[in-house]
């Protein structure tokens, strides 16, 4: 296993991709949900093809169901404790100056 060293601007640039993956999993699942009730209510389909697109369409929904979530979905989660880290590392490096002359090191 190799060491891991991110920058700020590294874990940052992370964070937004995972924002626009969050966004992107939003709209997908709302877009699946919209279909989803728009082939149950009609008549568009009949037989092996109707089962075999509504199973993919029941998938789809509930793989975005689980990821999509923006409170508590794993992309979420991970965004924010991205952004949790980079508060942080601010917050530290705000204070680098006096962990300095505390500690006689500069």
């Amino acid at each position: 296993m190799s060491e891991f060293k991110g920058t700020a601007d590294a874990i940052s640039a992370i964070k937004k991709t995972l924002d626009i993956i969050q966004t992107t999993l939003e709209d997908t699942l709302t877009r699946a949900e919209e279909v989803q009730r728009s082939l149950n209510d009609e008549t568009v389909w009949a037989g092996e093809a109707q089962l075999v697109g509504a199973a993919f369409l029941d998938l789809v929904v509930q793989y975005h169901g689980k990821l999509a979530p923006a409170e508590e979905g794993p992309v979420s989660q991970a965004s924010k404790s991205l952004q949790e880290y980079l508060d942080a590392d601010d917050i530290f490096y705000e204070n680098w100056q006096d962990y300095v002359d505390l500690m006689g090191i500069g």
